[in-house]
């Protein structure tokens, strides 16, 4: 690829995560915005992509709003479209999971056979049946899920919904129940944790065919809801984690065919970036609460901000282990294997295709990442669209050859802050910080204007800034006593001063 080629690739990502988050804000407010407007691309395949990620983002708010597409609806305004079976294949199952969502009988035959699509385009595997017959029915709000009544549901995704419910039995009290219709390997790992900042679990419960994991009501806010400063029912409608074709890519990445799943990345608009002091603050909690479960042999797989929770208590708590890996258990079956796209470490991108799983230094590294969302207001790498297999490999190597340094998309940052983020970035894993609990120590010496031990500090000028800071009560006392001492002075000369005139007076007369 020419500097050139380079260049305009660049350029194109930039105008798709620019297209892609106003049209999300915009239809969250309830503005009706023509999509075909924000196609400014001249080919007609990048037309197709961004076409694509905003009729999804379009489906999701109106069945989100009661309001019912067709997907022919799109085929006057988004022609291209029609023309690529792959993307076509994965609006129609977004369309497929949110009819199913609200209870309608559908089967995506019905697509295949309407689209002239094969079973191949479809994003899930249909070999065994999984994506062809709709999952379980969930139960509805009001409902009641092994004596619990259901009250409210927090969140929902292809394969899991998550729920307010009161257990009768224990003081009435509101938990949390997430209901899902997979295996899930969550509770093994979370029995293993007991940690002030990891969301832990009550209990498991069997009821209408499903496994459904009790967790204690600790708040309703993530760092993502956080971000994008939108209230807890708005930030509903737009942070639904639906497993393909969502932020998170699991096993699904090709079937018994060979075929790969489109999986693609919605990017997500912020608010700007959060004062450094703050989020350092929030980030040794969350690396402690890390590194707690890398000691138990737990890697979490999957750190992003909205699998951290902001607690009602004003405690900050990882959540969400589904992805996670136990590294005493390293069975085939263990778990899927994935993560989220733009969070993702060179090596567990490279892992995800190689069936590989994640460890401690890759956490550590997706966290770096958070920090640098949190400080800089944007994501430090641009994920394209497309299929998995073939945007990780350039994902891989726009990562190796480093992050955009953080001070020039936020030059409010100090540079020490800069450089323990970038740090945590870095591309080989000898050069990141070795534990969670390496990074959290890191982090409090910032916090309290300390040298750096495991960073090299850039900035000499911040380092005597620091001192100066670290040392403010000394030298606040040095002054008061030094203002003393000038005062004391000041009024010795002035007596002494006055003394002299009324000898010179007694001598005159």
């Amino acid at each position: 690829m020419t500097r050139l080629e380079s260049t305009n690739s660049q350029q194109l990502d930039e105008n798709f995560e620019t297209a892609i988050a106003a049209y999300e804000w915009a239809r969250l407010a309830g503005d009706d915005v023509e999509i075909a407007s924000l196609l400014k691309a001249s080919d007609a395949r990048q037309r197709a992509e961004l076409a694509c990620e905003l009729i999804r983002i379009d489906l999701e708010v109106a069945f989100d709003q009661g309001q019912h597409r067709k997907l022919d609806d799109y085929r006057s305004t988004v022609p291209e479209l029609f023309n690529y079976p792959d993307l076509l294949a994965q609006v129609a199952f977004e369309h497929w999971r949110l009819r199913h969502d609200k209870g309608e009988a559908v089967e995506p035959s019905d697509y295949l056979h309407q689209l002239a699509l094969s079973q191949s385009d479809w994003p899930v595997s249909l070999a065994n049946g999984e994506g062809w017959h709709c999952p379980a029915d969930f139960p509805e709000v009001g409902e009641s899920f092994d004596s619990m009544p259901l009250e409210a549901v927090m969140g929902s995704g292809a394969f899991s919904r998550v729920y307010i419910a009161r257990q009768p039995w224990c003081a009435n009290r509101q938990v949390v129940l997430k209901v899902t219709t997979r295996k899930s390997f969550e509770p093994d790992r979370l029995g293993k944790l007991q940690h002030t900042n990891i969301v832990p679990i009550y209990s498991l419960h069997y009821d209408w065919g499903l496994l459904g994991v009790c967790m204690p009501l600790l708040g309703r806010e993530t760092l993502d809801t956080r971000l994008r400063g939108v209230d807890s029912q708005t930030a509903r409608a737009s942070t639904k984690n639906v497993g393909h074709g969502g932020s998170t890519v699991d096993d699904q990445l090709g079937d018994s065919t060979g075929n790969v799943s489109p999986a693609t990345i919605r990017s997500s608009s912020h608010v700007g970036p959060m004062d450094w002091r703050a989020a350092f603050e929030m980030g040794v909690q969350l690396a402690r609460g890390l590194q707690h479960a890398h000691t138990a042999g737990i890697v979490h797989g999957d750190i992003k901000p909205a699998n951290m929770l902001l607690g009602d208590d004003g405690i900050p708590r990882l959540l969400d282990f589904n992805l996670s890996r136990d590294m005493a258990d390293q069975a085939a079956d263990s778990g899927p294997i994935g993560g989220t796209l733009p969070f993702m470490s060179p090596q567990q991108l490279a892992g995800m295709l190689a069936k590989q799983p994640p460890e401690c230094r890759d956490d550590i590294y997706s966290l770096g990442a958070v920090f640098y969302l949190m400080l800089g207001g944007t994501q430090p790498f641009a994920t394209p669209l497309g299929p998995v297999r073939d945007t990780v490999p350039p994902m891989i190597d726009v990562r190796n050859a480093g992050v955009v340094p953080l001070r020039r998309v936020s030059p409010d940052v100090p540079p020490s802050a800069a450089a323990i983020v970038e740090k945590c970035l870095a591309a080989d894993v000898n050069h990141r910080y070795q534990s969670a609990a390496e990074l959290a120590d890191e982090l409090e010496r910032q916090l309290r204007d300390e040298p750096l031990k495991l960073t090299r500090e850039p900035s000499i000028r911040e380092r005597i800034y620091k001192a100066v800071r670290r040392n403010r009560v000394v030298l606040g006392r040095m002054l008061a006593v030094l203002a003393l001492l000038v005062a004391i002075a000041t009024g010795l000369s002035a007596w002494q001063a006055s003394q002299r005139s009324g000898l010179l007076a007694q001598h005159a007369r």
